[in-house]
């Protein structure tokens, strides 16, 4: 495992994910925070909309993620774990702040194939009480039998900033110096992101390149440590999710990633632009002819930006087309990165 693409139940993510390339999906495991149903005027059945791709994606490629359950309310987690498992691909539950329902957790004992283990999150920004922690995840692993080998650690740091590296450091140095078994689990991930919750600070017209926090972070607990970090971020959205969000209408911003920066070409609101979603057509030319660009062949979602750019494609699109465009050049890009 390379990396870690922390991504939320949602159409565009998963289309991001269904049209990387077997060599990217080697490279990674995904993380799928399952959210509530905001469309309140829905078709259909909620779970068709998420469990019927998600399976398609996980079945054609032969891989695994993570699942995580705690902000989800709408259905049973065993009743799509036990969907998933009878769709013959593999996950493996998170666990947050080692929180778990008493279901779940019998759950996880009797029917958890070993091989996936279990994931144990813990919000990195928040003070913990390590003796009760290390308590209660010694009785968790009791409960379960298994030990830390089978355990993979996710430290999620949410929204960073550059002013916050001393404190992020401390905390991570708390971890490793008290959390028990450090070196010892399967592996320990380091989830965060950067990229701002909107872009109003941005000007509609310009072109802004904004550092990825979240790497030069990774790049620097790294060094403290024998053992190897797998690195996570939440590609170029925002690490926090806010479920009234989908009820705002956003700008036409076209969001491309670099090795080391997000390069942020800021249109305006479709309603209130004589182009609309055209603005992402003149965008997507003034990318594809700059050194940002990593040509058509990079990714699916650098071909969707050259075909848009040299009006090659009969739709536009929208703000979900454009996620999965970019946050497919996106994880195609950290896959490839050579991050340590």
């Amino acid at each position: 495992m390379h990396y870690v693409p922390f991504l939320k139940i949602k159409q565009g993510e998963f289309a991001a994910l269904n049209n990387l390339t077997n060599e990217v999906f080697d490279r990674i495991k995904p993380y799928h925070l399952f959210v509530d149903d905001t469309n309140e005027v829905r078709k259909g059945s909620y779970f068709e909309t998420f469990s019927k791709p998600m399976s398609k994606i996980y079945q054609e490629k032969k891989h695994s993620c993570f699942v995580d359950f705690s902000q989800f309310k709408s259905i049973s987690a065993i009743d799509i774990c036990e969907y998933f498992r009878a769709e013959s691909f593999n996950f493996t539950i998170v666990i947050k702040n080692l929180l778990v329902d008493s279901q779940i957790a019998e759950y996880l004992k009797t029917k958890n194939p070993a091989e996936n283990g279990i994931a144990i999150l813990f919000d990195a920004s928040q003070q913990y009480n390590f003796n009760e922690l290390n308590l209660r995840l010694n009785k968790l692993k009791e409960f379960l039998g298994v030990d830390s080998s089978s355990i993979d650690l996710i430290l999620q740091f949410g929204y960073i900033t550059s002013s916050q590296f001393g404190y992020h450091v401390a905390a991570f140095e708390k971890f490793k110096n008290t959390i028990d078994g450090f070196e010892d689990f399967r592996n320990v991930i380091i989830g965060a992101g950067s990229f701002p919750k909107d872009l109003g600070n941005f000007k509609s017209g310009t072109v802004t390149q904004i550092p990825r926090y979240e790497l030069q972070l990774f790049q620097v607990l790294q060094k403290t440590l024998v053992r190897s970090l797998v690195y996570g971020d939440f590609g170029n959205l925002h690490s926090v999710y806010d479920p009234e969000a989908g009820g705002f209408e956003g700008s036409a911003s076209l969001k491309y990633t670099t090795d080391e920066n997000f390069v942020i070409y800021r249109g305006s609101k479709p309603s209130e632009h004589a182009e609309g979603f055209g603005q992402y057509v003149t965008q997507c030319k003034s990318l594809i002819s700059s050194t940002y660009f990593d040509g058509a062949n990079f990714s699916f979602g650098d071909d969707q930006i050259y075909k848009c750019g040299n009006g090659l494609l009969s739709k536009t699109g929208n703000a979900t087309t454009w996620i999965t465009n970019t946050l497919n050049h996106h994880i195609t890009k950290v896959s490839d990165q050579q991050l340590q």
